[in-house]
């Protein structure tokens, strides 16, 4: 028979590495259970009022809808924020649109910001989001924008295109950001902040809205924080470390 030594040291290494684990930044989220957004998320207005997010149980994913009116909100898990070097991801799976008139705007995409409640244009804050502007609303086209705290588009793709699922996520690039869709670089910030108000931008959203004419639904799964692979590397060794220093004997 075998009895099962535990060294102290292995012990408070074992404790060291659950530790890490409980500080890990929040993962992506799947839907795949409740997320109570009534109860643990933020639906931040920054322009008129907030459209509705409603976790959808049989596809587990999160159903947005804008009426129309001018609705621009902010949607994240209450006091979550992410490392500065760490990356947020989002998949959009459908989307909709219907304007009554040809100089109207809807959107979906994602955030970054320097506050958790940031201001409409005065506050650090990246926003990379699928839009779609004027009649290009009725006609289902949409393209990709950047917009920075100002509400000014730093980029906007040259071309429209008709939707298709796809993954849009916000990495760290040395003092810059990239803008990624479906795993291609579309953009890269360019001294539009310091390196230190880019680190600032730890707050991360689902953004979304339409103008004062136009209607949206949109289907939106996996978001969240996407650590940085030397934090799974640094905890996976904790483990490691700590199963070596546990002792059999007969």
């Amino acid at each position: 028979m075998k009895t099962l030594i535990v060294s102290k040291t292995a012990l408070t290494v074992a404790t060291v590495a659950f530790g890490a684990a409980l500080s890990l930044p929040a993962a992506v989220i799947d839907f795949s259970t409740d997320p109570d957004i009534a109860g643990s998320w933020d639906n931040h207005v920054q322009l008129g009022t907030a459209g509705t997010a409603t976790w959808d149980e049989p596809n587990e994913d999160l159903d947005l809808a804008v009426a129309t009116g001018d609705k621009w909100a902010l949607l994240s898990p209450t006091g979550a924020t992410r490392g500065a070097d760490e990356s947020i991801t989002l998949d959009v799976t459908s989307v909709s649109a219907s304007s009554s008139r040809t100089t109207d705007w809807t959107f979906v995409g994602l955030a970054i910001s320097s506050t958790e409640t940031p201001s409409f244009t005065a506050d650090s804050m990246y926003t990379f989001r699928l839009a779609s502007v004027g009649t290009n609303i009725n006609n289902g086209l949409w393209k990709y924008q950047v917009l920075d705290g100002t509400q000014a588009a730093i980029y906007e793709s040259a071309s429209s295109f008709s939707f298709g699922s796809l993954t849009m996520g916000i990495e760290r690039n040395g003092d810059e950001y990239d803008f990624v869709a479906n795993g291609s670089t579309l953009f890269t910030s360019s001294s539009t902040y310091t390196a230190a108000e880019n680190d600032a931008m730890v707050n991360y959203h689902i953004a979304y809205g339409s103008g004062t004419f136009t209607t949206l639904d949109a289907t939106v799964d996996n978001f969240g924080v996407i650590p940085e692979p030397g934090t799974y590397a640094l905890l996976g060794g904790l483990f490691a470390l700590s199963f070596v220093m546990v002792r059999r004997r007969r």
